[in-house]
């Protein structure tokens, strides 16, 4: 049996924007390969999983490097950013030559400590069901099932979807305009924290991947009664085709099939050409978008599977997954 490998542990708070940023992609896509969840890495999207969001203080990381200074497993903790919201695990990422040596459980036991005089709780990212051994490294670390979803993908374009009901038109985002009120009400649903809600509108457009012609609006003569948001992802590593993610769907109690299914095909065929993006990825806990998407021609990946760590209750908030099509 290996031995596990003494290592030692940096943590410190993150600060987007540097060289790091690069390493951590590179680390990332080497321990998605070949796995559901394998797809581009980029600098964007790891600052988009590591920046606080709210009022959450920094991010911490949490590194190990060998003596020559190579980055061979990383994990970081974003903490909530709302009074009743989650918390984030990103990672424990170690790289496949590295693996089972103890280093995962090292920067996540480094993680850990911080978190043991907090009331926060904190759920993983999205962890393939098909990958065993990472269900068995969160349980036997003491974190809990705490609900799935599934990952779904489809090659781009969509075809043209049916013409949206009579009174409805679709659009993209105007650069100036603020959707703050009618977007906070519609994700009001979907969070049991009502800052968060309000928050909606500027948490999505921090984001580095937004971009107005991400953000596809459905409205009738009483305003604005759906929204698509999705994140383009632009990258220049030729072993991956470029993706656009669908990662919000939200509708009011107008929002119909018809428009749901229209509204999706528009916004991922609108943006997939600013990056040449052929392939359409979702994340999605709600059963009647899996319905949906899977009517417009995606396929089942896998299912993903949550875990949650409270360190002082068993029970933490509700968490409410199931309305957005990713959680983040």
């Amino acid at each position: 049996m290996t031995q596990p490998t003494p290592t030692t542990v940096d943590v410190a708070d993150y600060t987007p924007g540097s060289d790091l940023d690069t390493e951590l992609a590179t680390l990332g896509y080497a321990t998605t390969t070949g796995w559901p969840d394998q797809r581009p890495i980029t600098d964007t999207l790891v600052r988009s999983r590591l920046r606080p969001v709210g009022r959450a203080p920094a991010t911490l990381l949490a590194t190990h490097r060998d003596p020559g200074g190579r980055l061979l497993a990383a994990a970081a903790l974003r903490w909530p950013g709302y009074p009743h919201t989650p918390g984030r695990l990103w990672g424990p990422i170690v790289h496949p030559t590295h693996q089972r040596r103890g280093l995962g459980h090292a920067v996540l036991t480094a993680l850990a400590q911080r978190l043991a005089d907090s009331d926060a709780t904190i759920l993983t990212a999205e962890i393939p069901v098909s990958r065993a051994a990472a269900r068995h490294f969160y349980q036997s670390a003491g974190w809990q099932p705490a609900g799935e979803a599934t990952l779904l993908k489809r090659r781009l374009p969509l075809p043209a979807a049916e013409a949206v009901p009579p009174g409805t038109r679709l659009r993209t985002l105007n650069p100036v305009e603020d959707l703050t009120a009618p977007l906070a009400q519609m994700y009001a649903p979907t969070t049991p924290d009502r800052d968060a809600a309000a928050d909606t509108y500027r948490r999505w457009r921090a984001d580095e991947r937004f971009t107005p012609d991400g953000l596809t609006l459905a409205e009738d003569h009483h305003g604005l009664i759906a929204a698509a948001l999705t994140y383009p992802l632009a990258h220049s590593d030729p072993r991956e085709p470029a993706e656009v993610l669908l990662t919000d769907l939200l509708t009011t109690d107008a929002g119909s099939d018809r428009l749901r299914a229209a509204l999706v095909t528009a916004a991922l065929n609108t943006v997939a050409p600013t990056v040449n993006a052929t392939v359409a990825r979702a994340v999605t806990a709600a059963p009647d978008t899996v319905n949906l998407l899977v009517g417009l021609g995606f396929h089942h990946v896998d299912r993903v599977r949550y875990y949650r760590y409270t360190p002082r209750t068993t029970a933490g908030p509700a968490t409410r997954l199931e309305r957005s099509a990713t959680p983040g």
